[in-house]
């Protein structure tokens, strides 16, 4: 196999393109090969030149001279090349490429309306498991999201929007999921803002629930959750209730943040 660097030149209009190319043939008699961008004119074969740069006898050095070149020339960003990227080790990259109106429009008219097979969705699943992004990456996803949904004239994609009770259902255990599993790192005071951290104090030792909310704690004894609103109204956290409360000679109220 022979691997080259080369580049092509519209006599037109002097636009220029860049790339790398491995072959069975020689380099010089490689005449069928006019590069692989879809920016390159069809009759380039008539109205352009194809020059031979460098040979290597690697693919990695073909690409690491191509990489230079892609750099030297600034190709993403050059209105020269028909380069829409800068190739890398492994990919390319299209950073501070500007797509026309037309490529918008195009974008958009192929993507409007098309469906995944799951098997598909499954693969994208799998590609992303595991994916984490730098705080740095996080917060200008974040930014750009505010920026969004706080213009003008934006409304949310729910807003108005009338869910079956299957689509409830599967909401909610996906939020109960997330929410489980977000508690394997925190505490629910930092997770939920409205829930408060509380304590029941007995004669000899006392509770602290820094992770279960009052609704759990009534399930678990058998009482109802009336029952501890009571107490903590009525103790304030510094009153010691009476024998006939169901708290007997407890302290009831809620923890002191910060």
């Amino acid at each position: 196999m022979h691997h080259y660097t080369y580049e092509i030149t519209h006599n037109l209009t002097g636009m220029r393109y860049i790339g790398v190319r491995t072959c069975k043939n020689q380099p010089d008699c490689d005449n069928n090969y006019w590069g692989s961008s879809k920016y390159i004119p069809d009759d380039i074969k008539e109205t352009g030149i194809k020059t031979i740069l460098k040979v290597f006898s690697t693919r990695e050095e073909a690409v690491l001279h191509e990489i230079e070149l892609h750099n030297m020339y600034d190709v993403a960003r050059n209105n020269k090349f028909w380069n829409r990227s800068k190739q890398t080790s492994t990919v390319f990259d299209t950073s501070g490429t500007k797509l026309t109106e037309e490529q918008k429009v195009r974008c958009g008219d192929s993507n409007r309306g098309r469906t995944f097979t799951e098997e598909h969705r499954n693969n994208i699943s799998k590609g992303r498991t595991g994916l984490k992004h730098s705080k740095e990456v996080c917060e200008i996803f974040s930014k750009a999201q505010l920026k969004y949904t706080n213009s003008e004239g934006y409304i949310h994609p729910n807003k108005g929007k009338i869910f079956t009770k299957e689509e409830k259902l599967k909401y909610s255990k996906a939020r109960k999921r997330a929410y489980k599993k977000a508690l394997t790192t925190s505490s629910k005071a930092k997770l939920a803002p409205r829930f408060k951290p509380w304590f029941i104090s007995h004669p000899t030792y006392t509770e602290v629930m820094y992770d279960i909310t009052q609704e759990e704690y009534a399930k678990e004894s058998g009482i109802t959750r009336a029952t501890i609103v009571s107490a903590l109204q009525r103790s304030k956290g510094v009153k010691r209730l009476s024998n006939r409360s169901t708290f007997k000679n407890c302290i009831v109220g809620y923890i002191p943040q910060k």
